[in-house]
């Protein structure tokens, strides 16, 4: 069988339906929110990338909501953090976007909890640990 110029076509025609399908039910799935904020106004809500354990969420992939009691963190995967388990904020890096990260002692969620936001005063506002 030979590759013909309709081949190409069509192949060429399908391709961004391979790439824009998944990322745009990836971005779709991370608007989704968990029971827990049902009701509820977070003190700060951003997209923004970052990466949960071994996964990296590539601008705009990932949506951080804080919450008076916890932290959403939500992506491929949503994960909710309570306040009292984060121990510590840590901000990293000169160029936008800067690195958050959060050390917490939730044994339910991965270790690594890094969110690159474009605006980081206002997130570690929301962070901050009273």
């Amino acid at each position: 069988m030979t590759i013909t110029v309709i081949h190409i076509a069509l192949c060429l025609a399908c391709l961004p339906l391979v790439v824009v399908v998944p990322a745009g039910l990836v971005y779709a799935f991370a608007g989704r929110h968990l029971p827990e904020e049902r009701g509820a106004r977070p003190r700060y809500e951003a997209r923004c990338g970052g990466r949960i354990g071994r996964h990296r969420h590539p601008i705009p992939f990932l949506r951080i909501a804080v919450y008076d009691h916890f932290v959403v963190l939500a992506g491929r995967r949503r994960y909710l953090l309570s306040m009292e388990a984060i121990e510590r904020v840590e901000v990293a890096g000169t160029r936008t976007p800067r690195t958050v990260r959060l050390h917490h002692h939730a044994a339910a969620l991965p270790k690594r909890l890094e969110v690159w936001a474009e605006e980081v005063e206002p997130l570690v506002a929301a962070l901050a640990i009273e």
